[in-house]
């Protein structure tokens, strides 16, 4: 087995135990952990490898990395560490008028999906890193979002409940369609994402 599979194989399984760890919720977030995990790839799927680039905001994984505090959120950092030089780290938003620098702060590393370094059709499944001092804007997507934080105690908005601190071994949810924000403070914050439902239409931001 190659040092890729390795840690693709180790990511998944450590992600996918954190899930199963927050199923017990008896709410949507319950109901949408089951249904991440009826779509959970299956292990060893071939993927498309991308060749890995790195962005500014990439600088600050190992720091984020470093921030995982407790033995759910070590696993799965441990697991990122591993699989880093594999990733291919982007933007993808236009630029935004307010905040003209978020394509050197905001990185996403996508690792399965349809084209990807774990093949997956339904799920997708990856990183976003958001830089100290970060706000990433409120922005919204028709796709069923979990975000499992990492390493960094970040603020969270979503809808017109105020931003909250969550910081590794939270889960959050965001419905479809629902807008929502991150705030890093000191300290970079790393999360996983999944994505299920309408996975091609991009996200976009709600002011600009």
């Amino acid at each position: 087995m190659t040092a890729l599979a390795t840690a693709l194989d180790s990511f998944m399984d450590s992600v996918r135990q954190q899930l199963v760890w927050h199923q017990h919720r008896a709410s949507s977030i319950g109901e949408e952990i089951a249904e991440a995990l009826a779509l959970w790839p299956v292990r060893g799927a071939s993927g498309s490898p991308p060749t890995p680039r790195r962005l500014p905001a990439a600088d600050h994984l190992e720091t984020a990395l470093d921030l995982a505090r407790n033995e759910q959120t070590a696993a799965v950092a441990a697991a990122i560490r591993a699989v880093s030089p594999f990733l291919k780290w982007h933007y993808g938003y236009p630029p935004h008028p307010r905040y003209p620098d978020l394509g050197a702060r905001v990185a996403f590393a996508q690792i399965a999906g349809p084209e990807d370094l774990r093949g997956s059709e339904r799920l997708l499944i990856g990183l976003t890193l958001v830089a100290p001092w970060t706000l990433y804007p409120v922005h919204f997507h028709p796709a069923v979002e979990l975000y499992l934080p990492v390493g960094g105690v970040g603020l969270w908005l979503q809808g017109d409940e105020p931003f909250s601190s969550r910081g590794p071994g939270a889960i959050i949810l965001h419905p479809e369609n629902v807008p929502h924000a991150t705030e890093a403070k000191a300290e970079p914050v790393l999360a996983v994402y999944t994505w299920r439902g309408d996975l091609q239409s991009k996200p976009v931001y709600s002011e600009v």
